[in-house]
């Protein structure tokens, strides 16, 4: 109905997801949003229960702390990723993987999960003027002692609520814009 379309691919190293949805907003004004919200992501994405922008590491990169909600059978795991967006001929770009970082350690109440790497690409649909695709391709490791058919179905529910998050986001944005225009 929505032409949403998950993928899920089982690699050496674990297992690769790929989500492509179309989203009834500007391309421009999405990203912008995504990009600068992070310290208030939490409020609006009911998988975190924290989230923020540690540093800036240059225009247009920076470092994230972000710990998500304990999950079925998960509990609180937290991510220190380094993100990095740059504009390529029609789309906007954003690519993301773990670090260490002396500005976070691992907490000893947390499981510091891996992402090996998250990247998402933002294009105006070819079909429906004012509309973007989102497609976004990501590996991670939750860690910790979790069976692969636990891993495989928290992160399948995770994208799948990531989806409605993103629908909640573009409402959000539209109806502050909106709201802005009266």
């Amino acid at each position: 109905k929505t032409g949403d379309i998950i993928y899920s691919r089982s690699m050496k190293d674990g297992k690769l997801f790929c989500i492509r949805i179309e989203l009834a907003i500007d391309r421009e004004l999405f990203f912008n949003d995504l990009i600068q919200s992070i310290d208030t992501e939490y409020q609006h994405n009911p998988n975190f229960e924290f989230s923020q922008r540690v540093t800036w590491l240059g225009e247009k990169s920076d470092i994230a702390h972000v710990i998500l909600k304990e999950h079925l059978m998960v509990k609180s795991r937290d991510l220190v990723t380094a993100r990095v967006w740059r504009k390529l001929d029609d789309s906007l770009m954003i690519a993301g993987r773990s670090i260490d970082c002396h500005l976070l350690p691992p907490q000893k109440n947390r499981v510091r999960a891996e992402l090996k790497f998250a990247t998402a690409r933002f294009t105006p649909s070819s079909e429906k003027a004012g509309h973007c695709v989102m497609e976004y391709l990501t590996q991670g490791d939750l860690k910790g002692w979790l069976p692969k058919s636990v891993i495989d179905a928290v992160m399948s529910k995770f994208l799948l609520q990531d989806v409605v998050i993103q629908r909640n986001r573009v409402e959000r944005l539209l109806n502050s814009k909106q709201r802005a225009e009266n």
